[in-house]
């Protein structure tokens, strides 16, 4: 009998009111899309990209940008890269609305792969040290073919038995931190008249560079190669400030990647060899005892730099 009493007192209820679905800000048709508990005002990456871009047209008519985070109507501030605060452009980074910085992750990419904080003064790394950051290159875009054709097209043995040119298997990209980038690109425009060529240099790699995940340089202070790239070329392996070499004191690279592959050596497990693609400002004639075979480059350095010509 109380079953049946509650029956009918459903039926006696006034039909209660169908929920209204929460819709996209945007399109007005779909539901919003919903991330962890966090409803986002659009149901989707396109409303949400579509709804920015009008957004910022609709401020840049009034002079003004606005914030890049979908759904915030602020205005944008440069220091931020495009967003109204630093909690907004971290913000975009964690939602995959924005790229991250390849150095610390955690602020969207501004120029390059870097945001402007790790641009400025570089990020970081658990010794405290600015780092220097490795990221591999798609092996199916232009950069990476463009270094295995710079590779191939300098490769001139200068030895009746010697072998073609290697295979390149990976392509890694430096990206220095902000002062070191600055120097060199200040010495460049120092000296408008000095050409700016591409060298290789190798020397020893005592790690697993490239072969292990995640993917970074060595702390080995005997590893050539790794303590070139943390450094800039400012000091080589076991601290020194330089090569030495038939030609004096300095850094040696090669614009021949068949002469730079002999100094190519490894002592692990690794089946490959590393070499340093690396751009050089050298005078356009050779100066010293050494014209025929080198050119000597503008340094900031007290050593000289030599780069082979042959």
């Amino acid at each position: 009998m109380s079953s049946l009493v509650r029956t009918v007192m459903q039926w006696g209820k006034p039909p209660s009111p169908k929920a209204q679905m929460d819709v996209c800000e945007a399109c007005g048709v779909r539901p919003k899309f919903n991330e962890n508990g966090y409803t986002h005002p659009y149901c989707g990456r396109t409303c949400a990209a579509s709804s920015t871009a009008a957004s910022v047209k609709k401020k840049k008519g009034l002079g003004l940008l606005g914030c890049s985070l979908p759904g915030c109507q602020s205005t944008a501030g440069p220091q931020f890269g495009g967003y109204c605060s630093d909690a907004h452009a971290k913000q975009a980074v964690r939602r995959n609305f924005s790229q991250g910085c390849i150095q610390c992750g955690i602020r969207p990419r501004i120029s390059g792969a870097q945001c402007i904080e790790c641009q400025r003064t570089g990020s970081p790394s658990p010794s405290g040290k600015t780092s220097t950051v490795v990221r591999e290159i798609n092996a199916n875009g232009a950069s990476f073919k463009s270094v295995v054709s710079n590779v191939v097209d300098s490769w001139k043995p200068d030895e009746p038995d010697a072998c073609d040119a290697p295979t390149v298997h990976r392509v890694f990209e430096v990206v220095l931190p902000r002062k070191a980038q600055a120097k060199f690109n200040s010495l460049r425009k120092r000296t408008p008249s000095m050409l700016d060529i591409s060298t290789f240099h190798s020397s020893q790699c005592v790690c697993d560079l490239g072969t292990k995940s995640p993917l970074s340089l060595c702390d080995f202070p005997s590893c050539g190669i790794c303590c070139a790239v943390n450094s800039g070329f400012a000091s080589f392996a076991f601290g020194n400030p330089h090569n030495t070499g038939s030609l004096g004191d300095g850094i040696y690279s090669y614009t021949n990647s068949f002469r730079a592959d002999k100094h190519a050596t490894s002592c692990t497990s690794s089946p490959y060899r590393v070499m340093i693609l690396c751009n050089a400002i050298v005078s356009k004639r050779g100066v010293g005892p050494f014209i025929s075979q080198s050119v000597r480059s503008v340094s900031d350095k007290s050593c000289s730099t030599y780069f082979s010509v042959n």
